[in-house]
């Protein structure tokens, strides 16, 4: 940016961790995070905690030995996928059709 003449600086944070601290602060009033570890169930959708975020995956495996359900919504399958007791293999972009029919089930149910 600066040889283009701009005090401005970008990197992966302003389109990562930025807007998700924003949506955080603007929400909840602070930056919040899961607490793997004391869940029952526990739902990962397209992400592989155990390369991109090693804590969280030693706390799934903490929860999963306490006797938590995985659910792992993946493509791919992954390490977690293979220790999850569901494994949803759903096809790229079909994301948005899951959810919908997930919160259609719920409100329908009451739960």
């Amino acid at each position: 940016m600066k040889l283009f003449g701009s005090p401005n600086t970008i990197g992966n944070g302003s389109v990562c961790h930025v807007a998700r601290e924003m949506a955080h602060v603007v929400t909840y009033g602070a930056m919040t995070a899961s607490d793997q570890k004391h869940s029952e169930c526990i739902i990962v959708w397209g992400k592989n905690d155990r390369d991109t975020n090693p804590a969280a995956f030693e706390s799934i495996r903490y929860a999963k030995d306490r006797g938590a359900t995985l659910i792992v919504v993946d493509p791919i399958r992954t390490e977690l996928a293979d220790m999850s007791d569901i494994w949803l293999q759903i096809r790229p972009g079909c994301d948005g059709l899951l959810a919908m029919s997930m919160i259609h089930e719920i409100v329908s149910n009451g739960l």
